[in-house]
């Protein structure tokens, strides 16, 4: 190769180079929005075909857990919310719509009134797989399959196969 061969290669790789760096450096929109403006469906454990449910217990006492798909049909409506940037799940409940949030002890719950502290959720994919893990808008934590049935709170990490979902 002669020495103008090797300038070609030169700019070559450093034209790929800021190309590179500038696509990492934007700021894309919508980067939180992978369900898009409003999706609804249900959720299911990545590995267990159980079923994100949310119920109220006695008409009054709201319980959110994993349940086998078989006996269950429920489906949570993900809203992107604008200005947080993140969603707000709901399910239809008994005519009403109830919405995801985690309680001061840490714990998942519904409640009537989307406004309720710790009541946005960020939907992330999993690599290049079809698992994504709904994290809390703050990014400290995920709804994982505790024990059989129970759905709670645990400390987003990525490697915590117990926090991933799919969506149908």
């Amino acid at each position: 190769m002669s020495m103008k061969d090797h300038k070609n290669w030169a700019y070559i790789a450093a034209a790929v180079l800021i190309v590179v760096i500038t696509a990492f450096s934007i700021r894309w929109p919508n980067k939180n929005k992978l369900m898009g403006d409003e999706y609804t469906g249900p959720v299911f454990n990545y590995d267990t075909y159980k079923l994100l449910s949310g119920a109220m217990v006695d008409g009054v006492e709201p319980r959110v857990s994993f349940n086998p798909s078989n006996r269950f049909s429920d489906e949570f409506t993900f809203t992107y919310d604008e200005s947080t940037g993140s969603y707000m799940l709901s399910e239809n409940i008994l005519s009403r719509d109830m919405y995801l949030y985690i309680t001061p002890d840490m714990e998942l719950s519904l409640s009537s009134s989307p406004d309720e502290d710790g009541s946005r959720w960020n939907v992330i994919k999993i690599g290049n797989t079809m698992y994504y893990m709904i994290v809390s808008a703050d990014g400290e934590y995920a709804i994982a399959l505790e024990n059989s049935l129970d759905a709670v709170l645990v400390p987003y990490d990525e490697n915590n196969t117990a926090a991933y979902v799919r969506f149908e």
